[in-house]
């Protein structure tokens, strides 16, 4: 918990943080049944799985390796102080994947809610495909890296690990994205984490929304990470579209089904965090 709480404050403030940690409720003061369940499922649950153990020995031989990659950084998305576009392979895996606890949110997602595919935008290292890929063999993920020499990394852990159902694309978001849509229409989930600016965060929820159904799930990464990330999230949520949205303070959840009686907004906090609430 307390190596999670570190990571919570890393991602914005510690005002954000303390704001989070009171208004946030827990799966035990949820109403409805299918948010219910899908908290059971991907915070709850304490198993632990083989691909969680084996992707994250890839993380580790990348925080050990030293390797230098010329990167383009198309988007606001690393906080890294690295100025240099020169950077080594260790430093990217410190600073630009996300951790352990929430790739393994994304695997339950994918596990629990089973979609035909997965797109994401932000392949990184590729930690995150990953886990989304691992979770269900039977799911097609496509995934979109703007910097060539860290998608070429990416690359080899895919084969590493023989995770054949990953399709790669590197290039600029918005010159790959359009050609993708319709080729996986209707969208099953979305995972945004690559760039973190207001403008470019609300053009790509409005360009999935073309291509999405009722059980499509978009997952926005970092929404307190910047004044710009919050402010497209409070206007997603609003969204006249959108009937459910699930915060988890490092990721946000948008749900689309009609079959919702009414829009409601969650904001939630796993009950170890707030234990004494399974008795209120």
């Amino acid at each position: 918990l307390k190596a999670k709480l570190k990571d919570f404050i890393a991602l914005g403030t510690l005002s954000s943080v303390i704001h989070h940690y009171f208004k946030a409720k827990t799966y035990y003061q949820v109403h409805s049944p299918f948010i219910f369940e899908l908290l059971e499922a991907i915070l709850e649950d304490q198993r632990t799985f083989y691909a969680f153990q084996e992707i994250e020995q890839v993380r580790k031989e990348l925080l050990l390796n030293k390797g230098q990659l010329s990167i383009q950084d198309y988007g606001a998305g690393s906080q890294s102080k690295e100025a240099s576009k020169i950077r080594t392979i260790a430093g990217i895996a410190r600073s630009a994947v996300s951790p352990a606890y929430q790739c393994q949110v994304l695997f339950k997602l994918v596990s629990h809610l089973k979609p035909s595919n997965v797109l994401e935008l932000g392949t990184s290292l590729g930690i995150s495909t990953l886990y989304l890929a691992k979770a269900s063999m039977n799911t097609a993920v496509t995934t979109i890296e703007g910097s060539p020499e860290i998608a070429k990394q990416a690359k080899r852990n895919f084969e590493s690990l023989n995770s054949n159902n990953i399709t790669l694309h590197v290039g600029k978001f918005d010159e790959v994205l359009p050609k993708l849509l319709s080729k996986l229409s209707p969208l099953g989930m979305v995972y945004l984490d690559g760039n973190h600016q207001y403008e470019a965060t609300m053009k790509y929820f409005n360009a999935l929304l073309k291509y999405r159904d009722q059980n499509t799930v978009l997952i926005f990464d970092d929404i307190y990470w910047s004044a710009e990330m919050t402010k497209a999230w409070q206007e997603i949520k609003e969204h006249k579209e959108v009937r459910q949205t699930l915060d988890l303070y490092y990721f946000g959840l948008i749900f689309f089904n009609d079959n919702f009686k009414q829009k409601e907004h969650h904001r939630i906090l796993k009950s170890a965090f707030k234990p004494w609430k399974k008795f209120v």
